[in-house]
C-alpha cells in the first residue's frame, strides 16, 4: 500500500465533520442577524410610536395641557396612541409588557404650560430562541421629546 492510499484512508469522514462545524456556524450566524433585523424593527416601530404621541401632546392648546384635571386625559390619550400602534405593528412582546411614560418638563403633566415633552415606552421582546436557552425577553426603549409648540 502506497502512502498515498494510507493517507485517503485516513481522511474518511472529515468533510462530514468540517460540514457540520461550519453549517452550526452558519445556522448561529443567521439566528443573531434575523434577532437583530427583528429587534430594530421593534426598536423603530417603537420609536415612532413615542415620536407620534410626543407630537399629538406638543400641540395641544395652552388651556388644556395646563389644566389639572384635563392634562392627565391628554396624557393617558397620548399614552393610549402608542401602545395602539405597538399593538397594530404585531410586535411581538410579552403579555402585559408595554410601559408608557408621558412627561412635560420631567414632571406629570397639568399645572404650568411645558417647554418640552416626553414620551418614553418600554416593551418586553419576546424571543422563542432566547426564551428556550433561559434568557428570557429582551427590554427595548423608544423615546422621543418635542418642544411645546403652542
Amino acid at each position: 500500500m502506497s502512502v498515498r492510499q494510507r493517507m485517503r484512508r485516513g481522511q474518511g469522514g472529515v468533510v462530514a465533520i468540517e460540514l457540520a462545524v461550519v453549517l452550526d456556524m452558519a445556522a448561529l450566524l443567521l439566528a443573531v442577524l434575523l434577532l437583530g433585523g427583528r429587534m430594530m424593527w421593534h426598536y423603530s416601530v417603537l420609536q415612532r410610536a413615542a415620536f407620534d404621541a410626543a407630537r399629538y401632546m406638543a400641540t395641544m392648546p395652552r388651556p388644556e395641557l395646563a389644566n389639572p384635571m384635563q392634562a392627565p386625559v391628554l396624557a393617558a390619550r397620548a399614552g393610549q396612541l402608542v401602545l395602539d400602534a405597538v399593538s397594530e405593528a404585531a410586535l411581538d412582546t410579552s403579555p402585559g409588557a408595554g410601559q408608557v411614560s408621558v412627561r412635560c418638563d420631567d414632571l406629570p403633566c397639568g399645572g404650568t404650560p411645558p417647554q418640552r415633552i416626553r414620551v418614553t415606552v418600554q416593551i418586553q421582546l419576546s424571543d422563542p430562541l432566547f426564551n428556550l436557552l433561559g434568557a428570557g425577553s429582551i427590554a427595548l426603549t423608544g423615546s422621543s421629546v418635542q418642544p411645546y409648540v403652542n
